[in-house]
């Protein structure tokens, strides 16, 4: 990627002024952006939780190709991340703060020209175009700095086209439910697996503190021969297929973590995580903690945290699982699970 700038500031001590900045992609890197904005602006009607700007509405018509109204949606999104990087109010490059942007021909009455005209190699375009990308912004800058040691990089400017394409899925810390959204989420309530409070909380947490369980709240323990398995879903606001599985074709990186303490009473019973690709999610496949696929016990009252690379299914659309098997023989108070994340940053 080559990111060019240029621009012009006046005054005599508050210098304000404006210019153009232009990212050039070229190969796979263009490849790359332009998939990405393709699989979110034509494919997802709206944009799902855990991303950037979720709950955003696109105007995907799923063609497989990226028409202008479809890009524009990105662009406008980037001017948002452009002029509103982690809350604060413009983007800061070398000794500037530059605020507001917007595309280099934008068109108010017809938004799809002014897309076309700013950018190169996206509109009407689809994944097997190979042009390169070219994307064209004016904005404004302004600076009170008097001394400064200037950088020759424009990391911010160059991060920013795919900083709208992270993805984040947290679980509650109070697994208190919202809407569509279950407690667990991105889990679900089934297969035995529910929310309880305990006393036998992790540090940082008050007490009594919200715990996701597979086991009997009359005994407090699980019962031989269980089988609890509980899926994650993407996104329950939407009854589609689309929003199930975790989408990893933004990632340019993935891991799952997860606090936990357990107890079980012998090496039969065992909590594994899997993993299942889209369409059919029925390929599960045990995920490793480390040197095994077994959650590792811990001492009552002590939490541990597991940490799971998921890099090896970049690209994938994905469901986790919980699954938690007990054999004949001997019972104890199973595992409690909170703070699930699934980090994916693209």
């Amino acid at each position: 990627m080559v990111v060019t700038t240029d621009y012009e500031l006046f005054g005599t001590s508050d210098l304000n002024g404006g210019g153009h900045v232009t990212w050039t992609l070229t190969g796979a890197k263009a490849a790359d952006l332009r998939a990405k904005i393709l699989h979110m602006f034509d494919e997802y009607p709206t944009i799902p939780r855990g991303f950037l700007f979720q709950g955003q509405l696109t105007a995907a018509n799923q063609d497989g190709v990226l028409e202008s109204v479809e890009g524009v949606r990105y662009t406008d999104l980037l001017e948002n991340v452009l002029e509103r990087p982690g809350g604060a109010e413009g983007t800061i490059a070398q000794y500037m703060e530059l605020y507001p942007f917007d595309l280099r021909e934008k068109n108010a009455a017809d938004p799809g020209l002014g897309f076309e005209r700013s950018t190169s190699g996206l509109a009407n375009t689809n994944v097997s175009t190979s042009a390169d990308v070219e994307i064209r912004f004016l904005f404004e800058a302004n600076t009170t700095t008097r001394n400064a040691r200037v950088s020759l990089s424009t990391l911010a400017l160059a991060q920013s086209l795919h900083r709208l394409f992270s993805y984040d899925a947290i679980q509650s810390p109070t697994l208190t439910p919202s809407g569509p959204y279950p407690g667990s989420w991105p889990f679900l309530i089934e297969g035995g697996w529910h929310n309880i409070t305990t006393n036998s909380c992790p540090p940082g947490a008050p007490s009594p503190c919200a715990v996701l369980w597979a086991g009997n709240d009359a005994t407090g323990r699980y019962a031989n021969n269980t089988v609890a398995a509980t899926r994650t879903i993407a996104d329950p606001a939407f009854a589609t297929p689309a929003y199930i599985p975790f989408d990893l074709r933004f990632a340019s990186d993935v891991w799952a973590t997860f606090n936990y303490t357990g107890q079980v009473a012998d090496a039969g019973d065992r909590l594994h995580l899997q993993i299942a690709h889209a369409p059919a999610f029925t390929d599960w496949t045990n995920l490793s903690f480390g040197a095994s696929v077994d959650l590792s016990p811990t001492a009552p009252g002590v939490w541990s945290t597991a940490t799971v690379n998921l890099s090896g299914y970049l690209g994938d659309r994905v469901r986790l699982r919980l699954n938690f098997t007990s054999n004949a023989a001997g019972s104890a108070r199973g595992f409690y699970i909170r703070d699930f994340a699934l980090h994916a940053p693209s």
